[in-house]
């Protein structure tokens, strides 16, 4: 494990589930929140500069424009819901969504699709990479769509999704509908430039970024203020100077989490640029050995891009093995080096895993690698293939 300051460190376990841990970026994380639950001299006021330091450095950590157009929440679902009871589309209008989504990305727009009388049409991930392509897209695509949801890299599959092309072609066909990502799987592995991107919304989970379970979720100026689509979540706020986080969040943030944001952030300064390519190189060191060996094996299937190239995938690695459950195969390997966190099931994906991927009854079994790994040697050192 590395710290902060690049120095290494020993660790007894290596966790290789990370999307579903919470991980401190570093000591400062969980120092920020037993400083605010040991400190009697908490106050409102206090919590709401610890708040305003949060959206600051959320800003700050996707290149937003201002840190009005970001909320702070419990979790991308809660956010996602909050939206999409605030969405008011002409009935009949069509939303696009893919089944390859985290479910935090579907179930609301689905819900809000029975309230509203819209048309929901799936965009359908295909080939032996599971990839969504764009031209299946185009298909899709109407002068009724309002609003197209996809991912930037899945839970599931490791890909990365060219959400930037989507969103040109999306805005290009229909300029007024809503091109909105869920980011959760990608801010773990990647550096995320929201001016760059060209969309609309973007969700992400601060626990997927080595800190506490919080999310945010970041809404294109024009968009947050347009009260003809976008109504406050909130009871009464109602003029386009109102923050993000009046509209959506609610204040429904743990303060003593919030606090906690800005070390997050500061873990990748003062150069983000370099310390995310670091980042990336070494994954992609990583994930070519477990990813190598995998395809090596006969017996395996791999879920998703087979190839360890990091322009293609992040460090999320699912498979099956031939005749054995996902359970048993976690279980072998935890038995043989309980140092190792690997995890089994569908990780709320379970219209992908189950729907599409049809593995066995209990998913697939998932590695997550990032920065601060370095045991997924033993899968191929280690790993006895008489054994499974």
């Amino acid at each position: 494990m590395l710290t902060a300051e690049g120095k290494a460190c020993r660790v007894r376990l290596i966790i290789l589930v990370v999307l579903c841990s919470t991980m401190p970026a570093e000591l400062s994380c969980w120092v920020r929140i037993a400083t605010y639950y040991t400190n009697p001299t908490n106050t409102p006021l206090k919590d709401s500069t610890y708040l305003k330091n949060a959206l600051s450095a959320s800003q700050r950590f996707i290149n937003a424009s201002s840190a009005d157009e970001i909320a702070i929440g419990t979790s991308t679902t809660q956010l996602f819901h909050n939206l999409s009871t605030s969405f008011l589309f002409p009935p009949k209008s069509e939303i696009i969504v893919t089944q390859i989504n985290h479910e935090s990305n579907i179930s609301p727009w689905l819900r809000m699709a029975e309230r509203q009388d819209l048309i929901v049409k799936w965009w359908t991930a295909k080939g032996p990479a599971m990839r969504l392509e764009i031209d299946d897209l185009l298909e899709l695509i109407s002068e009724k769509t309002c609003l197209v949801a996809l991912t930037h890299a899945c839970g599931i599959l490791g890909n990365i999704e060219d959400v930037e092309v989507a969103a040109e072609v999306v805005h290009r066909m229909v300029p007024e509908a809503v091109v909105c990502v869920d980011g959760g799987e990608f801010v773990p592995h990647r550096r995320v430039d929201v001016s760059a991107l060209g969309v609309d919304i973007y969700v992400w989970s601060w626990n997927n970024v080595f800190g506490p379970h919080l999310s945010c979720i970041w809404i294109e100026k024009s968009l947050k203020d347009d009260h003809d689509l976008l109504e406050p979540f909130s009871y009464f706020f109602d003029h386009p100077l109102t923050s993000l986080q009046v509209k959506l969040g609610l204040y429904a943030a743990n303060p003593a989490l919030t606090s906690s944001i800005p070390s997050i952030v500061d873990y990748f300064n003062p150069d983000p640029v370099s310390a995310w390519t670091a980042i990336m190189e070494h994954e992609a060191v990583l994930q070519k050995i477990l990813i190598d060996y995998l395809n090596s094996r006969s017996d395996v299937r791999i879920h998703g891009e087979n190839s360890p190239d990091p322009v293609l995938r992040v460090a999320i690695v699912s498979f099956n093995i031939n005749g054995w459950m996902s359970q048993d195969v976690v279980e072998f390997i935890t038995t043989k080096d309980p140092r190792l966190g690997v995890a089994w099931g569908h990780f709320d994906s379970f219209r992908l895993v189950a729907k599409i991927l049809h593995p066995k009854e209990d998913g697939v079994v998932r590695v997550s690698m990032v920065h601060y790994n370095t045991g997924v040697w033993w899968f191929s050192e280690g790993f006895d293939p008489d054994g499974i």
